[in-house]
């Protein structure tokens, strides 16, 4: 019954991850906009502290739907990265967008922070056992 339970989670989190690949990909496809009303320092904060959080969410989904030790960890980790940097080249294509090494690095601390934690909770639900 256990077995079932972690078999029917890992495909929850399998399904919201190409769901939030999709997200992504939508949200790179539009063209980017400015509010006024809000300064460019307080929008430079929002606009990369949601580049973390985009890809945290993405790598915490790959790794909770799919890896099974800690050497795959990094290889999905190493894939949210291409991911990562393959959304970047997708958006020189769009109106309005540029291409961005330094989006592409601000993603990769989304997705290292979501490496680090699931590796700590696992960890830590181990110690609990």
């Amino acid at each position: 019954m256990r077995k079932y339970k972690i078999k029917n989670k890992k495909i929850i989190y399998r399904i919201l991850f190409f769901i939030w690949i999709i997200f992504i990909f939508f949200l790179s496809s539009l063209e980017e906009t400015r509010p006024a009303e809000i300064s460019d320092n307080l929008q430079f904060i929002l606009r990369k502290g949601f580049h973390i959080f985009e890809f945290f969410i993405l790598n915490l989904f790959l790794l909770k739907g799919f890896s099974e030790s800690k050497k795959e960890n990094i290889l999905f980790s190493l894939i949210s990265i291409l991911f990562a940097i393959s959304d970047e080249i997708h958006q020189f294509f769009i109106l309005n967008r540029v291409a961005s090494v330094f989006d592409v690095l601000i993603d990769t601390v989304g997705i290292l922070s979501a490496y680090i934690f699931y590796n700590l909770t696992k960890k830590y639900k181990n110690v609990i056992k």
